[in-house]
């Protein structure tokens, strides 16, 4: 076997031919995982992100490092980031009319009980555009893996949430069910790529009494429980305590953390020419740290990720974001409106806990940050702050306890270190202000490629993961992740009529 798994040593070698009794347990796990594509729309609404992993729902196993190249699958469109994972952009006229069904529970429009005055037809061509696209974006990575012999046995597909609204979100004297809207047809997708599709992965957590959101605490879990002790050390998040948590911050749209507590395994093998291991081993395998499904989790959304400045910048200026921070970096902060942002009732609940891309819109010009009475740079610098300030003050509901999370809990250790994923990560401004937030905790904030993880395309590697679950009916959210009433494995499988093995034979 010339395969490679991620390991804990720079100076890692191909595994080796070896005796049954020799090998360790994990290399016939290692044998029985898939290949599976996540795709990935999100709230920012910038492209398709697509990747390919090698999962069995547990454990993930990255390609041979010599593979990360820059073979260009995506033709004039795309922007690749590898040879097994890449963004496909949407065209402006596209993401017009994603935006344009932002808030609109498209549920009831397809049922004929919505009172908005968007068309059954509108919404089912654009969601016949968007599969199209989805099914155009991975076909290079199917092809490419079909080269290599890699048999893609799942895609996941996350779609495009255009409304959000969990049971929660309603008032206590005026409840209802919870309702969450993601386009993209799966059986179409399935039809297409001749490849089976897992996709609707909330409804089914929504359902039960879940947020819907968000779902990738449970990737998350995986790739933090191999660590390396002595990596995190050295980024100054570990201090051999006995036990540690860190926070997964995703910056898209909307801002989302996880929680992972982290407690030392018995024994670990993090010393240079140690074996190759997955990212996720078996206790006492060779991995550092180990933590518990559903237990050791927390997951909630921040507030808002890229989607506040995105909206200001692209109302003032009609540039869809503000390029690496640049105007926020020339305004000033306004204080008082921060202030009235952060006073939004939404940051006093109890996690977990789940926004819609939608919650803050009105709130903005309802505590005075308008155009042009605020001038484009100091709404950018008011916006970005808010991301920063709500993302960093998540930090005080790190709490184990088991009678659930309570704020600025002392008695579970306190949160030692932040990895950002993300396109926000991008955003210099909103980096620094994030570090200076979390210096003041004293958290250490890094990017996650500093612990050698992809932060643009983590989400897609996380669909294709769950996807994974999905087949194997393995809780894909937890009542610590989701608030569902029992851990759940929400998603759907759409099987082609004429599966891809059959047409290659």
């Amino acid at each position: 076997m010339n395969k490679r798994c991620l390991s804990r040593s720079t100076n890692t070698a191909p595994i080796q031919s070896r005796s049954a009794q020799s090998t360790p347990f994990w290399f016939f796990v290692f044998l029985m995982a898939e290949w599976c594509v996540g795709l990935m729309s999100g709230t920012s609404v910038d492209g398709i992100d697509c990747a390919l992993i090698q999962t069995d729902g547990e454990r993930v196993f990255w390609p041979r490092a010599e593979e990360q190249g820059k073979e260009d699958l995506t033709g004039s469109t795309g922007t690749t980031n590898s040879e097994l994972a890449y963004l496909v952009p949407y065209d402006p006229a596209f993401q017009r009319e994603l935006r344009s069904l932002f808030g609109v529970d498209t549920s009831a429009v397809l049922a004929g009980t919505s009172e908005v005055d968007t068309s059954r037809s509108t919404v089912i061509r654009i969601e016949q555009d968007l599969t199209e696209r989805h099914a155009a974006a991975v076909a290079p990575l199917l092809a490419r893996a079909a080269r290599t012999d890699r048999h893609v046995a799942l895609i996941g597909m996350h779609g495009q949430t255009v409304f959000h609204r969990p049971a929660s979100a309603h008032p206590p004297d005026a409840p209802a069910p919870g309702i969450t809207c993601q386009l993209g047809d799966g059986n179409l997708l399935a039809e297409l790529t001749k490849v089976p599709v897992v996709f609707d992965f909330r409804t089914a957590d929504v359902a039960l009494g879940g947020e819907g959101a968000p779902l990738v605490p449970v990737f998350h879990q995986a790739l933090c429980r191999s660590l390396s002790r002595t990596l995190l050390a050295k980024l100054g998040m570990y201090q051999q305590q006995r036990e540690l948590v860190l926070g997964i911050l995703n910056l898209g749209g909307v801002g989302n953390i996880t929680f992972v507590r982290l407690k030392p395994a018995a024994q670990h093998t993090d010393t240079p020419g140690s074996a190759v291991v997955p990212v996720h081993a078996l206790p006492g395998a060779g991995e550092d740290f180990v933590s518990e499904d559903g237990l050791d989790l927390l997951a909630l959304d921040t507030g808002p990720g890229n989607a506040l400045v995105d909206d200001w910048m692209l109302a003032n200026t009609q540039v869809p974001c503000d390029f690496d921070g640049v105007a926020a970096a020339s305004g000033t902060v306004d204080g008082g409106v921060l202030a009235k942002l952060m006073a939004h009732p939404y940051f006093d609940r109890v996690p977990p806990k789940s926004l819609d891309r939608q919650s803050f819109a009105l709130s903005v010009p309802e505590c005075g940050l308008v155009a042009p009475a605020c001038s484009v740079a100091d709404g950018a610098a008011t916006l970005t702050a808010f991301t920063a300030a709500s993302a960093i003050a998540s930090t005080q509901w790190a709490c184990f306890c088991a009678d659930g999370p309570k704020l600025r809990c002392v008695t579970c250790p306190r949160v030692s270190g932040i990895l950002v994923c993300g396109g926000g990560r991008r955003n210099a401004t909103l980096m620094r202000m994030l570090r200076d937030r979390a210096q003041a905790l004293a958290v250490v904030l890094r990017p996650v490629e500093d612990v050698g993880w992809d932060g643009d395309l983590l989400e897609a590697q996380a669909f294709a993961f769950l996807a994974k679950r999905v087949q194997q009916s393995q809780p894909t959210s937890f009542p610590r992740t989701t608030r569902v009433s029992k851990p759940v494995c929400g998603g759907r499988i759409a099987v082609p009529q004429v599966p891809q093995a059959e047409m290659l034979e």
